[in-house]
């Protein structure tokens, strides 16, 4: 047997900056992502990846940073996000910046989902912290109030100065700036040393790439916010979570019946919202499988031992119960609702009435067997 041997290895993290949380104003917190930056200033969009079906593939590439989208000039991550479903499917004329030159192109959206099509580009944006670029600024944000239970609205340094969406900082206190970790380390000089502005020297994203300089005002409310900023560690907590969580009842069968009900009762739920999310478009339809996936998935789980093919079987087996229940004409679930039908009637329903409705029911089985076994080839073949 061989024996298992503890290496200790050290490894340099680099710290990230920690960026404030910046609320837009009539945008309640629980509902919408925060936008990250620090006295009202931003980053641009950056596409960290596309999807393998995007209709973008040869448009857009990872690193491109957005200069414009629509109507929308240097856009924050919420706007760029909102300008989408706004949009609507088409094409959508875009400004990137790639490369370090601007290059117009007409980026594609299009309608993703069968029942809830949803405007999609199929990008994966970040926020592009490598460009000292900003987005368009916050004028306002809302802050928790002294009272630290409601949120009141406040005016950002940046509302009054005139920087420009698309201007690059150069220069934050006479320091030259090359990323957003140096425009937090030159606010958070200035805010230690309890400075009443901040120097900003900026080149202006108009066609003369003027250069100027404005005089940030940081009072003491604003210190005190860069203040309680702080580093984070670049290697995030969840890599130091178990790949796999074993649970076991610990010889007890009476808990192991019931571990195994808990689990039965989760795994319903969740097949009900995934049907959920199918209807809603979330979850696109490329991502269910048929028979023929389901034996393909079933040889690589069966290679991992019998403990695993179980699990695996008792997944299709919820699968297929809570698919049985659905109210079809030709499952049991929807002869449950002809004797629900006939229990208030007195009657079942019309011969006719039941013989369209199950046509109806194997239709739908029908189409979604081809389109599950449309899927299973592309996943082999590809």
């Amino acid at each position: 047997n061989e024996s298992t041997v503890a290496v200790e290895v050290d490894i340099a993290l680099a710290p990230a900056p920690q960026w404030q949380s910046m609320y837009e104003v009539g945008v309640a917190p629980s509902l919408a992502r925060p936008q990250p930056g620090v006295l009202g200033l931003a980053p641009l969009v950056e596409i960290r990846s596309l999807t393998d079906s995007s209709p973008n593939v040869g448009i857009l590439a990872p690193g491109d940073v957005i200069l414009r989208i629509g109507n929308q000039q240097a856009p924050r991550m919420r706007t760029f996000r909102e300008t989408i479903p706004l949009h609507g499917a088409g094409d959508i004329p875009m400004s990137i910046l790639r490369d370090g030159k601007r290059i117009e192109v007409q980026g594609r959206i299009v309608d993703t989902g069968i029942l809830d099509p949803r405007p999609m580009m199929g990008v994966d944006p970040i926020e592009a912290w490598g460009l000292p670029r900003i987005a368009q600024p916050m004028m306002q944000m809302e802050v928790v109030a002294e009272d630290g239970t409601s949120m009141e609205v406040v005016d950002t340094p940046v509302s009054s100065v005139g920087l420009l969406g698309g201007a690059m900082v150069t220069r934050i206190d006479g320091v030259a700036i090359d990323s957003w970790e140096g425009i937090w380390r030159g606010v958070h000089a200035a805010a230690a040393a309890k400075q009443t502005a901040i120097s900003v020297e900026f080149e202006s994203p108009t066609p003369g790439q003027e250069r100027g300089v404005v005089s940030v005002p940081l009072d003491e409310f604003w210190r005190g916010q860069v203040d309680d900023l702080g580093w984070n560690a670049s290697l995030h907590y969840t890599n130091f979570d178990p790949l796999y969580v074993v649970r076991h009842s610990g010889g007890n069968p009476i808990r192991a019946v019931s571990m195994g009900l808990q689990e039965t009762a989760n795994l319903v739920v969740l097949t009900y919202l995934t049907i959920d999310r199918l209807f809603r478009g979330t979850v696109g339809v490329e991502q269910l499988h048929g028979p023929v996936g389901i034996v393909h998935l079933g040889s690589k789980v069966a290679d991992r031992g019998f403990t695993y093919l179980l699990f695996f079987l008792g997944l299709i087996s919820v699968n297929l119960a809570v698919i049985n229940f659905l109210p079809l004409p030709i499952v049991d679930g929807g002869l449950f609702l002809y004797l629900v039908y006939e229990k208030f009637k007195g009657r079942p329903p019309s011969v006719g009435f039941q013989n369209g409705a199950a046509l109806v029911g194997l239709m739908l089985i029908a189409t979604a067997f081809v389109v599950t076994f449309y899927n299973d080839i592309l996943r082999l073949v590809g």
